[in-house]
């Protein structure tokens, strides 16, 4: 299953052009199976997200969230919906804590993307997945992403990391099985249970 683990829609995050529905629309004709909102400390409603689903079924739609922590760094979560999460006031390891405890996933997004090293001690906390692939990744860092994954010895994902239709592609992580809902997919991110499509212009 081809899902796209990380968008943003108009509705929920001003830095995005594109509104949900034009996101789903591009997906599908662009192949993919499923994708997940991340938008910025916001999840999408709980009736919205079952709406959307009915609407473009078989596609799959997930929420999860991103999470610009104290130090800097930038972190999707899936699996854990928590009205705290919404808040702007999560250090690293308190949100590891929290999604050890909910059996959530943590990804960490576009590393290096601001400065040439990470703010966060990803040594002693590791994520369940790093991200390696996103219009935000600029190619010199393809290798030091790589070698983040393997040091710490977790898998990459790739993704659009989409703020406008414009972005969404083929790039996408390939699960091995279709997940329900949002804790299914944080299970198999933790399983490990995927691979990488990085896109025919960003080779792993």
């Amino acid at each position: 299953m081809k899902i796209d683990l990380h968008v943003h829609a108009r509705e929920r995050s001003a830095c995005s052009v594109s509104s949900e529905h034009d996101l789903i629309k591009t997906a599908i004709d662009a192949g993919l199976d499923g994708l997940c909102f991340t938008d910025h400390h916001t999840f999408v409603d709980e009736a919205l997200l079952a709406d959307l689903n009915r609407r473009y079924a078989p596609f799959r739609i997930y929420a999860g969230i991103e999470i610009t922590t104290l130090e800097e760094e930038d972190i999707l979560v899936y699996g854990v919906r928590a009205a705290r999460l919404e808040e702007r006031n999560w250090r690293y390891a308190d949100l590891h804590a929290l999604a050890r405890e909910r059996n959530g996933a943590l990804v960490l997004a576009h590393p290096y993307r601001y400065r040439a090293r990470l703010n966060i001690d990803v040594e002693a906390l590791p994520p369940d997945a790093v991200e390696s692939r996103s219009i935000n990744i600029q190619p010199e860092n393809y290798g030091r992403i790589q070698a983040l994954c393997d040091r710490l010895g977790v898998p990459p994902v790739c993704n659009s990391d989409a703020h406008s239709v414009e972005n969404i592609s083929g790039r996408c992580t390939v699960f091995d099985d279709a997940p329900a809902d949002a804790p299914a997919l944080a299970a198999c991110i933790r399983a490990r249970a995927f691979h990488c499509m990085p896109g025919p212009s960003a080779p792993l």
